[in-house]
């Protein structure tokens, strides 16, 4: 599920947040704590992308000035990978805009994808079995490998205001930072970010947020973060205050809260939500376990010219006929007839997700022999066949005549 543009203006300024709290964890109290939180964000990523059976993740934030909530939003992420199920629920709201009320719903499996939104409930089947994605490493991509080295470089610059715990094998990271405390370049990257991100016009117009546009930085900013006995961050909890001024010299305190867990791990359960009243529809013509299928308007008569070059002209010397007289949800039937009075009735039983060829596949009779074809749709007003069609041994379809092309005809 794609992240709205809102959630994504949000996650841009929690790294300046990050730069900020994580700086400060220099190597005081239990060693370093700074490398140590670095290690428990790379365990988490790796253990999310590569390892875990099914998780539950929840990320909130708030985005306010005083009691006005100018943005609040949660998304809870469920992924099963042991039975290939994911699930998404997401709420936003705001105290200054109806229109930014937003809930939806998002749930995939290897067979279909649905989408609940206040309109309705709409349902997509697969083509093909799909996976659900774990997602990639963040810690392998080479932006994220240069944004380390850049919080790399920060250490050391704030000292004593980190506090390590560690209880039954956890480990809590408390940081705190105030202006006084934030060396002025990192509180100027941060602020150059969160000008650009936060306050941009899109953000301003759809929250009708001030038109913040100078003095911004951060007056404080703090951190709590939890690491289980597996060193896999299962909590965290960041806090920053904005300030910034009005062209007329008005000056905004902001309050944006940022909140993540990690629950029921290798424990989450998804069930299936029931589709009896979706909207569905058939990603390539698919329906059920079937890899195609026809409408019933595809019922009626096709032909396909056969021509020859006469005299330096091209000419047609005759026509090939097909007509579709029926189609359920697994076949259609019909009748196939050639320019030299060769014909036959066929069925033509439509391929499954697990076939090795896509089409609907029929045998007819030639010269005492038994042969096979294939039927397909090539636009909406448009049939083709195959004729003398060898499968192999693993089903997959060898064609060893041209394809004849049909068109609709109304009569």
């Amino acid at each position: 599920m794609k992240m709205k543009r809102n959630t994504t203006a949000i996650a841009a300024i929690v790294l300046g947040l990050c730069v900020l709290t994580t700086s400060a964890l220099a190597d005081v109290i239990t060693g370093s704590g700074y490398m140590s939180l670095k290690d428990s964000l790379k365990t988490t990523a790796k253990f999310v992308t590569e390892q875990a059976d099914s998780y539950t993740a929840t990320i909130s934030y708030t985005l306010k000035e005083g009691n006005k909530i100018y943005t609040k939003a949660e998304n809870i992420e469920k992924r099963d990978f042991k039975n290939q199920k994911s699930e998404s629920i997401s709420n936003t709201t705001s105290d200054n805009v109806s229109t930014d009320d937003y809930s939806g719903y998002h749930y995939s499996d290897s067979k279909m994808n649905v989408h609940e939104n206040d309109e309705g409930l709409y349902v997509t089947m697969y083509h093909n079995p799909q996976e659900v994605e774990r997602g990639t490493n963040p810690f392998n991509d080479e932006i994220m490998q240069d944004v380390e080295k850049v919080a790399d470089a920060f250490v050391g610059t704030l000292q004593d205001i980190i506090q390590t715990e560690q209880k039954d094998g956890k480990t809590m990271y408390i940081c705190n930072a105030d202006s006084s405390q934030i060396p002025i370049y990192i509180n100027a990257l941060t602020s150059f970010g969160i000008k650009y991100s936060l306050f941009e016009e899109y953000n301003i117009e759809k929250w009708q947020l001030p038109q913040i546009r100078n003095d911004i930085y951060v007056s404080n900013a703090s951190a709590k973060i939890c690491a289980n006995e597996n060193d896999v961050i299962t909590d965290a909890v960041l806090v920053g205050e904005l300030k910034g001024k009005e062209k007329n010299g008005t000056e905004h305190t902001f309050q944006l809260e940022i909140c993540f867990s990690l629950t029921d791990i290798n424990a989450t359960e998804i069930q299936t939500p029931d589709i009896t009243n979706a909207e569905i529809y058939y990603e390539s013509g698919s329906v059920s376990e079937y890899s195609m299928s026809l409408p019933s308007t595809d019922i009626g008569k096709y032909t396909s010219p056969q021509t020859d070059i006469v005299d330096g002209k091209l000419v047609k010397t005759g026509e090939y006929v097909l007509e579709i007289t029926d189609i359920s949800e697994s076949s259609a039937t019909g009748r196939f007839a050639s320019p030299d009075g060769f014909s036959f009735d066929f069925t033509a039983e439509f391929s499954k997700n697990e076939d090795s060829f896509y089409g609907a596949k029929f045998e007819y009779q030639q010269n005492g022999e038994t042969k096979y074809g294939v039927l397909n749709k090539s636009g909406d007003l448009n049939l083709t066949i195959d004729l003398d069609v060898v499968f192999d041994e693993q089903g997959i379809a060898n064609y060893m005549e041209p394809t004849i092309e049909f068109n609709r005809v109304f009569e």
